[in-house]
C-alpha cells in the first residue's frame, strides 16, 4: 500500500462515501522478479518520471501515470509517499482484490491511484504532462 502523510499524519482523502482518514492512495502486489524492493523502485521511477525529473519511454509502474492522471502529482510530494507491506507472499494477489474491493465498498470507489485503465491512464498521462504545474525543483525546495 502507499500511502499520503503529510507533517506526520496522513491526509484526508474526499471520496464519494466518506472521507479516507487513512490516506490510502494505491493497493498493489508483485509478482516481478525483481521482487518487492525491484517493484517498489519502478514505482519511485514512475514517480520521478510523472515529475518530469526523468526521461524514460515508459512507466515501469501505474502508480505514476496514476498520479499524473488524477493530478496528484501536483499536490504530493516526493517525501510525503509513505508505502507499507502488509500482505503475505502466499496470498498477496488475493489479499490485494479484496482490499482494493473492500476500500471501494467502503467508500464508494477504488483508491485515488488505482489505475480505472491502463490505456486511458497512460493517453492521459501523456497530454496532461504538460499542463503540469509544479518543476521537480520546486518539489524539491
Amino acid at each position: 500500500m502507499v500511502f499520503w502523510i503529510r507533517d506526520g499524519k496522513p491526509v484526508p482523502i474526499p471520496r464519494i462515501l466518506g472521507i479516507d482518514e487513512g490516506s490510502i492512495l494505491y493497493i498493489g502486489t508483485t509478482r516481478s522478479k525483481k521482487g518487492l524492493r525491484g517493484r517498489i523502485g519502478d514505482l519511485w521511477i514512475s514517480v520521478q518520471k510523472a515529475r518530469d525529473c526523468i526521461k524514460r519511454k515508459r512507466y515501469p509502474h501505474t502508480f505514476g501515470p496514476s498520479l499524473v492522471y488524477t493530478g496528484l502529482h501536483n499536490l504530493i510530494r516526493d517525501e510525503e509517499l509513505y508505502y507499507f507491506k502488509e500482505f503475505s507472499v502466499d496470498k498477496a494477489e488475493y489479499q490485494e482484490k479484496r482490499a482494493i474491493l473492500e476500500y471501494t465498498r467502503r467508500y464508494g470507489e477504488p483508491p485515488p491511484a488505482e489505475p480505472p485503465s491502463m490505456e486511458a491512464v497512460l493517453h492521459d498521462a501523456k497530454s496532461r504532462s504538460s499542463r503540469q504545474i509544479k518543476t521537480c525543483r520546486q518539489i524539491r525546495s
